[in-house]
């Protein structure tokens, strides 16, 4: 349910939005063009055709917002994930978590995927070697999450339990 109202509130409500526009323009310039035709061959079918055409405009809409979005924000904002709250949060310097839960973390990260994350002496030195390593990391979690959320879905669909 949270995956459907993030859907809503940071894909779709937007680019409605943004797209009244398009719909506008489609509505008066280009619905004109067509209609008489399409109402001679079934009544129904200029409605239809405007709706798909809606539909259309919005899925691309949604589309280049995503683009825009990831190309944009991930890389002039976060600068390629190397200032992402998550590559902030597990640096040394950073207070938001305690150290007792960053060490458990990087404990984590060093056991399931072979990768030291920098002390904070050697972060000090070389911050951006220990963001790129940080980055890497992240990386590799959010793949390996995905491999697990794509094997829960198919037991929801089988109707069996997970494992």
């Amino acid at each position: 349910m949270k995956k459907y109202s993030y859907y809503i509130r940071a894909r779709l409500f937007p680019t409605l939005l943004t797209s009244i526009p398009a719909l506008v323009l489609i509505n008066n310039i280009i619905s004109p063009l067509y209609y008489n035709s399409l109402a001679i061959i079934y009544e129904v079918l200029p409605l239809i055709t405007n709706l798909g055409l809606y539909t259309a405009i919005i899925f691309l809409s949604v589309q280049i917002n995503r683009f825009v979005a990831k190309e944009v924000f991930q890389k002039w904002f976060f600068q390629d994930e190397l200032k992402m709250p998550t590559t902030e949060c597990l640096l040394c310097s950073d207070h938001y978590y305690e150290d007792t839960i960053k060490t458990k973390i990087r404990q984590k990260i060093y056991l399931k995927y072979e990768i030291a994350l920098l002390e904070a002496h050697e972060e000090q030195i070389d911050v951006l070697k220990a963001r790129k390593m940080i980055v890497t990391a992240v990386a590799l979690i959010r793949n390996s999450l995905v491999k697990y959320l794509y094997q829960y879905i198919l037991l929801r669909i089988k109707g069996t339990k997970a494992i």
